[in-house]
């Protein structure tokens, strides 16, 4: 013990004498393993941490899937849910519930919105659901237009009900019923997400009376060991194509589709993200232990008379071995330490960028085991790697010999063969590397604000909603919410008011399919797809955006067979290119429009600046917007526009309310935050992936600077001979750099060639920018080939320490 002791502390101290070498290695290495560790957290919440009520993993939402669903599935109806229960045979459990239901909370002065939830008593038992007052729901209050109850959460019953211990029994106005409080879950109930009230599944204000099979929920299910979402999905097909065609699903040609409950929560394109960054960080990881490898080889070349001497008087291998681990450890520990210490600063920024408005509960960051384990396994990986080539050195060498080539200060003439190929490989990661950076940058650029056409940070967007049971007319909500528009118009500070069904920034993909004629849909084609809003007169105005032609609704607009609309001056451009739009006919079919209706006839009244009306993350821009005419819902957008800044909340909804307590403001924000939390991951995946890029500059840097130098010292004995026959110092090593700059363009290339297939991973966080943008591939290999020659100056100097008459003598 005595002995290893003395040996650690040696160590210490040849660390201490190289410091350069010293903080060259442990900054590589602690860059490497820090960012591994942050990428490794994202990437554990976003694929392998569980919610508290499903810690194995095995349960599923059950729903449908068509054409134009994308990723996302829609609801199944009462009726396939009880024909699976009765026949099914690969779940062991299978019930109905109701993930997302806004409920709102009505007051004598006000209403509330609260984020809700239809639980059957099925999922309650499923789930592990225990009151922390009163009861769950009952059997009787499943099915279908029971009497009214509510189950509150901990922190509304404290929040708003003063935690009255008395609570149960009492009745509220829930979204136009009254409703009776039957229970408080806890805290530490999370069903489905955090949720703050509950409902039966039988108290349903959304359903079709008595037709069960229009009346759409979800479906929760837990597999039976060995049951595959495969195997799941094809039973549940078969069942639900023996129901007939009289089903939503054979209506509308969907198909069953299963998802394990904790990806329902998270879009994919969030996991492709936390997937790039933890493969990029691996990617750096080699890289970092391939040059903490070259830095203690140089090492070794510079010692190579020391280590001949000990092996020679007795000294064991075993002994110079554990020395470098000694050294090696204490590097790795110290930057895994340092790693930890970042990672519980730097990962719950990581996770909070990634947080949206119906993110999963538990998308934040927890300090856990894992992270200590896999900074340990990091750890070893890098010392594993950076002691490898040194100990096959020292098991090999002669000592005799070594002592001889020390003597005429020889290194021998190999040219290192194998040090070409790691720089090769080691330039083709870093190339991928900066490739992935650069594009994410790019497509960064081009998610700037400047080019919403507007200033978002001055736009308040919030949601309205009003119970239906008391406002279940069309023309009365339509005159409810112009009245609430009249009302916030004459707040001070108020510049434009509107209310509107898609706002910028919170809106879908263009959908709407548009042509000159009606043939030309009728015959399944079209000349492109625009972005369909419907709004009141002023909502250009509330986001302003001038007039270029033309004038906006009138505030009365009677039906007719043809609409008129506000289009952008591109699309007006685009289809009626040196002429008037004014005027001109357009044909659409709209996203909610059976097959066999006849398309609709546009007429454009209007023509706006462009601006970004549609959402941050769509490709299109075309607008088509038009008034309320024969369809108001009850739940809209309200823009207000600031003169000098964002209008207050408070002010707002005091607005609203003056109006009618019934209608419930929610959502308030800015339509600037609104995009910022939708692009809040795609630009934290940008910035981290430019650290790793600039962090891959300086080890490019160091890589290249380890591996000259020790080709520099390898070659000692040809280069002092070429010396003593009269060659320029200069010219000698100019040929040795175009040499080197030779094998780094074949890395490079390399390097080119596995970016052309890799990054079409990238497809969909880029935005504005091709995969295989031409100038990001030759702006990064330019800079690494720039980077590789100035990284070969310092060899300039070793070379010209070289003796020649030294070199001659030990031949």
């Amino acid at each position: 013990m005595r002995t290893l002791v003395y040996e650690f502390m040696l160590s210490l101290r040849r660390l201490f004498r190289r410091r350069v070498q010293t903080g060259l290695m442990l900054a590589t290495f602690t860059v490497s393993i820090t960012l591994s560790l942050v990428s490794w957290s994202l990437f554990y919440t976003m694929f392998l941490k569980q919610p508290d009520y499903d810690p194995a993993g095995g349960m599923v939402i059950v729903g449908l899937r068509g054409e134009n669903t994308g990723d996302r599935l829609s609801q199944i109806t009462r009726l396939d849910l009880a024909a699976w229960q009765a026949r099914q045979t690969v779940f062991a459990e299978l019930a109905g519930f109701s993930i997302y239901r806004s409920t709102f909370i009505a007051t004598k002065t006000s209403s509330q919105r609260h984020l809700g939830a239809l639980l059957s008593t099925d999922i309650q038992r499923m789930v592990g659901a225990k009151p922390m007052l009163g009861r769950l729901f009952t059997e009787q209050e499943d099915k279908f237009k029971c009497a009214p109850v509510i189950i509150l959460s901990e922190h509304l019953w404290r929040s708003r009900f003063d935690s009255d211990p008395k609570i149960i029994g009492q009745l509220v106005r829930v979204d136009g019923y009254d409703t009776s409080i039957v229970g408080v879950l806890p805290d530490t109930f999370h069903f489905p997400n955090n949720q703050d009230v509950w409902l039966p599944l039988g108290f349903d204000i959304w359903a079709k009376d008595n037709n069960l099979d229009d009346d759409t929920i979800e479906g929760l299910g837990r597999l039976k060991p060995g049951v595959s979402l495969e195997q799941a999905t094809k039973e549940l097909q078969a069942i639900l194509e023996s129901r007939g065609s009289g089903t939503i699903a054979a209506k509308y040609h969907m198909h069953v589709a299963l998802k394990p409950i904790r990806n329902y929560f998270l879009f994919a394109y969030m996991q492709q993200s936390a997937l790039v960054l933890l493969v990029l960080s691996i990617v750096f990881v080699l890289v970092s232990c391939a040059n903490v490898a070259n830095l203690v080889m140089i090492d070794f070349f510079g010692r190579t008379a020391e280590l001949g001497a000990v092996m020679s008087l007795g000294l064991p291998r075993a002994a110079s071995i554990r020395s470098l681990v000694f050294q090696i450890g204490i590097l790795v520990t110290v930057a895994a330490l340092v790693g930890l210490g970042v990672l519980t600063v730097a990962a719950p920024l990581v996770h909070q960028s990634f947080v949206l408005m119906l993110t999963p509960y538990w998308l934040h960051f927890e300090f856990a085991w894992h992270h200590v384990a896999m900074a340990a396994g990091l750890s070893l990986l890098s010392a594993g790697v950076a002691v490898l080539t040194p100990t096959i050195f020292l098991l090999l060498a002669n000592p005799e010999q070594i002592i001889r080539d020390a003597a005429g200060t020889s290194r021998g003439t190999g040219r290192g063969s194998w040090r070409k190929l790691l720089l090769i490989g080691q330039l083709a990661l870093l190339t991928v590397l900066g490739i992935a950076a650069g594009l994410l940058m790019q497509s960064n650029r081009e998610l700037r604000e400047e080019k919403w056409g507007y200033d978002a940070s001055k736009i308040f967007l919030g949601k309205l909603d009003m119970p239906r049971t008391d406002f279940p007319q069309q023309p009365q909500r339509l005159t409810l919410f112009r009245k609430v528009v009249a009302e916030v118009t004459r707040l001070p500070a108020v510049a434009g008011v509107a209310v509107t069904d898609n706002p910028p920034g919170y809106s879908r993909p263009p959908e709407t399919r548009y042509a000159l004629d009606p043939d030309t849909l009728a015959n399944g084609h079209e000349l492109g797809r625009a972005v369909e809003t419907e709004s009141t007169e002023g909502i250009f105005d509330a986001l302003g955006v001038p007039f270029v032609a033309g004038s906006t609704f009138p505030p009365v607009v009677k039906e007719s067979d043809a609409k008129e609309i506000i289009i952008n001056s591109s699309l007006a451009a685009r289809l009626w290119p040196h002429q008037d739009p004014l005027g001109k006919s357009l044909f659409a079919r709209f996203t909610w429009m059976e097959d066999k209706e006849p398309t609709v006839k546009l007429i454009v009244r209007g023509v706006v600046r462009d601006f970004q009306a549609s959402g941050p993350q769509s490709t299109g821009n075309d607008l088509i917007a038009m008034p309320f005419v024969s369809w108001t819902p009850s739940t809209l957008f309200l823009v207000v526009r600031g003169t000098k800044s964002l209008p207050r909340v408070q002010e707002l909804n005091e607005a609203v309310w003056r109006v009618d307590p019934r209608v419930v403001p929610y959502f308030p924000d800015s339509i600037k935050h609104q995009v910022d939390m939708v692009l809040g991951f795609i630009r934290l995946t940008a910035k981290l992936t430019t650290i790793f890029a600039l962090a891959a500059v300086l080890l490019c840097g160091i890589g290249v600077y380890s591996i000259t130098v020790a080709q520099i010292m390898q070659r000692n004995r040809e280069f002092g001979i070429r010396l003593a026959l009269g060659i320029d110092p200069r010219r000698l090593w100019l040929r040795f750099v175009r040499d080197h700059l030779i094998t780094a363009s074949l890395g490079v290339l390399l390097g080119l060639v596995i970016a052309l297939g890799a990054m079409h991973a990238l497809k969909s966080l880029l935005y504005g920018i091709d995969e295989h943008d031409p100038l990001t591939y030759a702006t990064v290999a330019l800079t690494i080939l720039v980077v590789s020659a100035l990284a070969s100056i310092p060899s300039l100097y070793r070379l010209q320490r070289i003796n020649p008459s030294d070199c001659l003598r030990s031949l």
